[in-house]
């Protein structure tokens, strides 16, 4: 028997093509492979002008990053200060949308920027955050955040020192079981100085 003839040209032209990929899905595979998960946190204020501490000087949290539904991308990041002794934690809600506006290498290190910013621990919107996170190793991270007034002066300027918090269970990245793990080595508090030079 003689096959049954076919038009020229269409034989199994789909088997060739790469699966289809998302605009910024590079961006948000490198953001989503280093920082999901648990962070345990400090925030450090410094005055623009002076470089001194400014209130409220040092906050303690805990920063959970989170993917959204399946095929967004974007990541809730939910802050939570008080720490263990606190009987009412205060918290705060962002999300954070890879587009044009986040940048991030293949180490999880990423810049975003904001606008209508607000801080858990600081009364108030900025007009405008630029966001910097520079990833140290698979376990710590430090994030700076500058923050524009309304009147497009940079008035603040935040520094977060952040080590990952291991956690098990089922609902791993909202850490509803953390393992206990050593506190990290006492060191100087990060100053804006101390971040200057090469990198």
């Amino acid at each position: 028997r003689r096959a049954a003839a076919r038009a020229p040209g269409l034989r199994m032209q789909w088997e060739n093509r790469e699966p289809e990929r998302l605009p910024f899905q590079k961006q948000w595979e490198n953001f989503k492979s280093y920082n999901m998960g648990r962070w345990r946190s400090r925030a450090l204020h410094l005055n623009p002008e002076t470089g001194e501490y400014m209130e409220p000087f040092l906050t303690e949290m805990t920063v959970d990053v989170m993917p959204m539904e399946e095929g967004v991308q974007s990541a809730k990041q939910l802050v939570s200060i008080g720490g263990k002794n606190s009987t009412v934690p205060q918290m705060s809600e962002s999300v954070v949308t890879v587009n044009d506006e986040l940048e991030c290498s293949d180490d999880g290190t990423y810049s975003l920027d904001r606008s209508l910013f607000s801080l858990p621990d600081v009364a108030g919107t900025f007009r405008f955050c630029i966001e910097f996170s520079l990833a140290l190793s698979s376990e710590e991270r430090v994030r700076c955040l500058a923050l524009y007034d309304f009147e497009s002066k940079l008035s603040r300027i935040v520094l977060y020192e952040e080590r990952r918090v291991s956690s098990t269970g089922a609902q791993r990245l909202i850490g509803i079981k953390l393992d206990d793990e050593p506190e990290p080595a006492a060191r100087s508090p990060l100053t804006l100085l101390s971040c200057l030079g090469e990198f």
